[in-house]
């Protein structure tokens, strides 16, 4: 970013028994990349949660925004190939640093249909 204001703050958990050994210098580069090749986990799906929030003071001070500034929240859930649990996380963004785009292909409004036939 031109301004060198932080963008988010991001907190992902893993189980120990998906990444055993994995030390904090072992996250120079890509998450998903070390996932892969270290520990030939393929994630196949992620689940994710968007909701609005108002920056508490810890999150105010960490993305250097004024206390109950907007901002989005986004929870994850990462599944493998065989879906899977292997991680999740919790990022909180600035909001007026982002836009959402959202793009829905034709599997979702299938299940979609499906749910309703179901229901």
């Amino acid at each position: 970013c031109a301004d060198n204001q932080p963008m988010a703050v991001e907190m992902t958990s893993i189980p120990r028994s998906i990444v055993p050994g994995l030390q904090p210098d072992d996250l120079d580069g890509s998450l998903y990349t070390l996932l892969t090749e270290r520990y030939g986990v393929v994630l196949g799906e992620a689940s994710s949660t968007i909701s609005p929030l108002l920056a508490g003071p810890e999150i105010a001070a960490r993305l250097e925004l004024d206390e109950n500034s907007p901002c989005l929240r986004i929870d994850m859930a990462y599944f493998d190939s065989r879906r899977r649990p292997v991680m999740t996380s919790k990022d909180i963004y600035s909001g007026r640093r982002y836009r959402l785009q959202v793009t829905i292909n034709s599997q979702a409004f299938e299940r979609g249909a499906q749910r309703n036939r179901a229901s």
